[in-house]
């Protein structure tokens, strides 16, 4: 007899504390929610930044190589001109050829982009929060304890802030206006 009393009041002291775990988890989850549609979006503005400045740089690149071997073949030309010495009617035109003929290395100015990082996380922004149906579904009412051990009140997640997506500024290669996006309290 004396061990049910004990018993009965051990299990007394339960709910109060299983409430708070459950009110730790519920918010630990909403938090969890929350970090995923940050990293998503923030993910996904990064990749969308880095292909838009891949693109720019690699059009940027072609035109440096072309200047390059542009300003090569014209230096090889200025030197036929400035050629002095004797025999320079023979010299001169085998001269010019090699500069028509010339092959310009322009490996040094090639650019490694690298690639986008794939996803630590597979992005899933409709992730169910707490209290809503499939939420409770999947992690309270599925569960083999509920039965015995329904749950309190369901604590929802609090409305996230309003956001507007923010853009870094960042430098370009040309003169632009640079444009922030703020992000409203």
């Amino acid at each position: 007899l004396e061990g049910c009393k004990n018993a009965s009041s051990s299990h007394g002291k339960l709910p109060p504390e299983c409430n708070k775990k459950q009110a730790l988890f519920e918010s630990s989850f909403c938090q969890f929610a929350d970090g995923q549609v940050e990293y998503c979006s923030c993910h996904q503005r990064m990749t969308e930044h880095y292909l838009r400045r891949s693109a720019e740089v690699k059009a940027l690149e072609v035109a440096r190589k072309a200047d390059y071997e542009a300003a090569t073949h014209i230096d090889c030309l200025l030197g036929v001109i400035d050629s002095n010495g004797t025999n320079t009617s023979i010299q001169k035109p085998l001269l010019l050829v090699a500069c028509k003929n010339m092959t310009v290395n322009t490996s040094h100015l090639s650019i490694s982009y690298g690639s986008v990082p794939v996803e630590a996380v597979q992005c899933n922004t409709s992730v169910a929060r707490p209290c809503a149906g499939t939420w409770l579904a999947s992690e309270y009412e599925s569960q083999a304890w509920f039965s015995r051990a329904p749950t309190a009140s369901c604590n929802a997640c609090p409305e996230a802030p309003l956001q507007t997506s923010s853009t870094a500024t960042t430098s370009t290669l040309a003169p632009k206006a640079a444009s922030t996006t703020t992000t409203l309290p």
